[in-house]
């Protein structure tokens, strides 16, 4: 009886197998989660750095609009102040006329930047454009316009064509400028909109993780409930076997002798476990016509269908530790099935790679000559 019931406490190996794997995926996704989320966090952070830039182009573009609102309302007070002296130069009404349209048309029309050639010792108009800051060119459009105003009260030393030509490529590199700062600021935001879309990709990849962690989690849920549903219809159907068995001796019933109670469990049998063969191939081909034939029988199926070889045994039981998690109980329950059937010399090395280093010592101090005293000791420590 005692075979027979190492053998249905060890039926369960098959679904606790497929439970590890399930939890060795489990593990995996939890891997994948967590490099997205980093992957996540350094878009987050790439996000924050094109804000701050974008606010920054936005702050140059807000001073640029208002030094260009600075001087165009500066050229819009001279435009008045020539009107003014309209009535005191009558003799340069024409010219006064021509000026005013001029500046009028400062607004719209921006080319290139040039520099006045009322002085031979200047540098040349390119290379002052070049050089020429933005508050620099407000500051000439200023003094041209003083100049303006200079030849208007009568000062003919120099052409005032040239100093128009001058104002109007300032004012058109000041818009040059805050059109390419404008666009800059575009394509920032094109920029900060294509990090949007790869957030919300890996938050939708993330949420797909873990809906598979919750679908993975139920089905562990319900292996779990399989298990124990399988193990508690093998105990009582252990128990029933037992009480038939003892109704039998007590009632001393001749009939059901050996090779009767032999024929009623391999009636039982079914799956992977049917048909019973006549001779037993694990025991020299004996018959199998009795109790002990069969239970002998039935092992070695068990080992072939259930556990596999010995090889693959001792390879699953590798994969094994004693984790922090683990008592001496819970680590018995789970080590038991793969040593079915395999001699303690052969399963001991194994069992001492589990341990960490103080437990494998004092282990190894109390030398146990066997699995039970192995467990024993283990329950010591």
């Amino acid at each position: 009886m005692g075979r027979y019931q190492k053998w249905y406490q060890n039926s369960n190996l098959e679904l606790r197998i497929k439970l590890t794997q399930e939890e060795t995926i489990t593990i995996r996704n939890k891997k994948k989660i967590h490099k997205l989320t980093n992957d996540l966090e350094r878009c987050e952070l790439y996000i924050k750095y094109l804000e701050k830039n974008l606010i920054s182009r936005e702050n140059e573009i807000d001073k640029l609009k208002a030094e260009y609102c600075s001087t165009l309302h500066n050229l819009k007070k001279y435009q008045d102040h020539l009107e003014l002296k309209e009535e005191a130069l009558v003799a340069q009404d024409n010219q006064i006329i021509l000026l005013e349209d001029t500046i009028e048309k400062l607004k719209s029309q921006i080319l290139k930047i040039s520099h006045f050639q009322n002085n031979s010792n200047k540098p040349s108009e390119e290379e002052h454009q070049e050089n020429m800051a933005i508050p620099d060119i407000l500051r000439n459009v200023g003094t041209a316009l003083d100049q303006v105003e200079s030849y208007i009260n009568g000062d003919t030393s120099f052409d005032p064509r040239n100093i128009l030509n001058g104002i109007r490529i300032s004012i058109t590199t000041i818009r040059e400028h805050m059109e390419r700062h404008i666009q800059d600021a575009i394509n920032l935001q094109g920029q900060l909109n294509t990090a949007y879309n790869l957030l919300n990709n890996a938050n939708g990849q993330i949420n797909n993780f873990i809906n598979d962690m919750a679908n993975v989690r139920n089905e562990c849920l319900r292996r779990a409930q399989l298990l124990t549903l399988t193990y508690n219809n093998e105990a009582n159907e252990h128990h029933r076997w037992w009480q038939i068995a003892q109704e039998r001796q007590i009632n001393a019933v001749a009939g059901f002798n050996a090779q009767a109670r032999a024929n009623k469990m391999i009636g039982k049998m079914t799956g992977r476990f049917h048909p019973v063969p006549v001779q037993n191939p694990y025991n020299g081909n004996n018959a199998i016509n009795n109790e002990a034939e069969f239970l002998n029988w039935l092992q070695g199926k068990y080992q072939e269908v259930m556990v596999g070889t010995g090889r693959d045994t001792l390879r699953a039981l590798g994969n094994e530790r004693f984790t922090a998690m683990d008592t001496a109980d819970t680590y018995e329950k789970r080590i038991k099935p793969y040593t079915l059937g395999i001699p303690y010399a052969d399963v001991s090395p194994y069992l001492y790679e589990h341990m960490p280093q103080y437990m494998e010592m004092r282990l190894r101090q109390t030398a146990p000559a066997n699995l039970d005293a192995f467990f024993r000791n283990l329950c010591t420590i």
